[in-house]
């Protein structure tokens, strides 16, 4: 199960993710839950870094990822889209795989 936990609203913006997600593999060998989470967790890690004048703490290991983005007033209007779309992206996995991704989201 991976636990991944949002938190958007006021400053540090950060998104915490823990575990495997532990679905089916295809036929290559993937767990295409897993992958998907990846990449969106990946995306907004690297949205938010590029970003000027804003700090993006993104910390990546087997079954654990982390952003932390600070200097979120400045560029609010920016952040919160990017923000709202990996938490709509994580919500609909996790109401597809629930027994494979928790998403709580904290504003």
């Amino acid at each position: 199960m991976i636990d991944i936990q949002v938190r958007w609203k006021g400053e540090p913006f950060s998104l915490t993710a823990r575990g495997h997600a532990d679905a089916a593999r295809n036929e290559d060998g993937h767990d295409l839950v897993c992958c998907a989470v990846s990449t969106i967790i990946q995306t907004l890690g690297v949205s938010c870094a590029s970003l000027m004048e804003v700090e993006t703490v993104y910390h990546r290991a087997d079954g654990f990822a982390r952003i932390l983005v600070t200097g979120t007033e400045t560029h609010w209007e920016q952040l919160v889209p990017r923000f709202q779309m990996a938490i709509e992206g994580l919500t609909v996995l996790a109401n597809q795989y629930p027994q494979h991704v928790s998403l709580s989201v904290e504003e």
